[in-house]
C-alpha cells in the first residue's frame, strides 16, 4: 500500500519537518508504511466520518424494470475541518476504497467520484473533499445466483414447497418473480455490505475504516430507501464529471511545462470562463500541483497550461483527468466538469 503521506518539505508551528512521500528514500518509505500499518484505527463509533449506504431505487423490482440497474450512494459525512481524499490525492493522501462483500443477487462495479475540491496547506496541494460527499457505485442486478437456503427438508417458512429445489411453487428465478419481487414465502436476502478505508486529514492524517450494509427486506425492498436518498444520488450524479463529445483536445510536452489545448469538436460546446477552469490529473507524479495553471483563450483555443511535475522520468504518451468550471462546458446541459483525455506530443529536447 501506499504510505499515510506526509507534508512536502515545510516546517509546521511546532518546528518539526515534515517531507513528502515522492520524496522519500525506498528505505525510509517502508519504515513508514510500517508504522502506518502498526498504527490503530480509529473505531467506526470514534470516526470523524460517518458513513451510510444510500439506495436509488425502492427495491428488486424497480432495479428490474430499469434493466436490472440502479444507482447506490456510499454517503460521507465529514467532520468540520477535516476531508478525505479523490481518485488521485494530489501531492499527499490516499483515496477512499470500498471492497464489496459478494452477494448472490447485487453485482456493484467501479466508484463514480464526483469532482473534487483543492486543498492548499503548508505547500501542498491536494484533490479531496470536505463536509459531505456521496461516492456513486452502479449496481447490476444478477440472474442465477445461489438459490435462497429453506434447509435439508426442502420446506419454505409457511408451508412445504411440495419438492427438492430450494424454491417455494411460484418463487421464479432464485425466489424472484421475473419483475424482481420477491415471491410469496420466500425468504429475505442478504445484505449488500462493502468495508471502506479512507484517510481523513487535518492538522493530523488518520486512517479510518467502517463496513456498511443495506438489508434487502421481503418483497425485495431495500432498506434506507427515502425520495431525500434518491435526491442525493441525483445532485451527486450532477457533480460526476460527464463525457464532453463536444470537445476535443491534445497536450504537447514543451519546456517542462504540459500545453493542453482544447477545440470545440460540436456546435453545442461552450467556454466557460477561463478564470474558474482546473485540471485535476487522474493519477500523481505529472504535474507539479502547487503550481498554478495558466488558461488562456484565443479564438476557438482554449489552452491550459500546466508545470511538468520535478518527479517525472519520462514522457507519458497521454494524460487524463477532469475539467472542472463553474459553468457547463456544454449547451443544455448541466456538465460544469468533464473527463478528457489528451494524446501527448513531446517537442525536440524533451524526454
Amino acid at each position: 500500500m501506499r504510505a499515510c503521506p506526509l507534508k512536502h518539505a515545510a516546517t509546521n508551528n511546532a518546528g518539526t519537518r515534515r517531507f513528502p512521500v515522492w520524496g522519500m528514500t525506498k528505505p525510509v518509505l517502508m519504515l513508514f508504511a510500517l508504522f502506518v500499518l502498526m498504527a490503530p484505527s480509529v473505531q467506526a463509533d470514534g470516526n470523524r466520518v460517518a458513513v451510510s449506504l444510500i439506495p436509488g431505487a425502492p427495491g428488486m423490482a424497480e432495479a428490474a424494470g430499469n434493466g436490472g440497474m440502479f444507482w447506490l450512494g456510499v454517503d460521507m459525512q465529514i467532520k468540520e475541518g477535516w476531508h478525505i481524499y479523490w481518485r488521485n490525492p494530489g501531492d499527499s493522501g490516499l483515496p477512499t476504497t470500498i471492497r464489496w462483500n459478494p452477494h448472490p443477487r447485487l453485482s456493484p462495479g467501479e466508484i463514480h467520484w464526483p469532482r473534487p475540491s483543492r486543498f492548499d496547506e503548508d505547500g501542498i496541494t491536494t484533490y479531496g473533499y470536505s463536509d459531505r460527499v456521496t461516492l456513486l457505485v452502479p449496481v447490476s442486478l444478477t440472474q442465477g445466483g445461489p438459490q435462497p437456503d429453506y434447509g435439508t427438508s426442502g420446506e419454505a417458512p409457511g408451508g412445504t414447497n411440495g419438492g427438492t429445489s430450494g424454491n417455494p411453487p411460484d418463487s421464479g428465478v432464485d425466489g424472484y418473480k421475473e419483475d424482481g419481487s420477491r415471491a410469496s414465502g420466500a425468504v429475505s436476502e442478504k445484505p449488500l455490505s462493502a468495508d471502506l478505508n479512507w484517510l481523513v486529514c487535518k492538522e493530523i492524517c488518520l486512517p479510518e475504516s467502517a463496513t456498511v450494509s443495506m438489508s434487502v427486506g421481503e418483497g425485495g425492498k431495500f432498506e434506507g430507501f427515502s425520495v431525500s436518498g434518491a435526491d442525493r444520488i441525483t445532485q451527486s450524479m450532477n457533480l460526476v464529471p460527464g463525457v464532453a463529445e463536444e470537445w476535443r483536445g491534445h497536450a504537447v510536452l514543451a519546456a517542462g511545462r504540459f500545453e493542453i489545448t482544447l477545440t470545440p469538436h460540436t456546435g453545442n460546446a461552450v467556454f466557460p470562463d477561463e478564470h474558474d477552469i482546473y485540471f485535476y490529473p487522474d493519477r500523481q507524479g505529472l504535474i507539479e500541483h502547487t503550481a498554478p495553471q495558466e488558461v488562456s483563450r484565443d479564438g476557438d483555443e482554449l489552452t491550459i497550461v500546466v508545470p511538468v511535475s520535478r518527479y517525472l522520468r519520462s514522457a507519458p504518451g497521454e494524460i487524463s483527468g477532469v475539467l472542472s468550471a463553474k459553468e457547463s462546458w456544454g449547451r443544455d446541459r448541466n456538465m460544469p466538469a468533464i473527463e478528457m483525455v489528451f494524446p501527448v506530443t513531446v517537442r525536440d529536447g524533451e524526454n
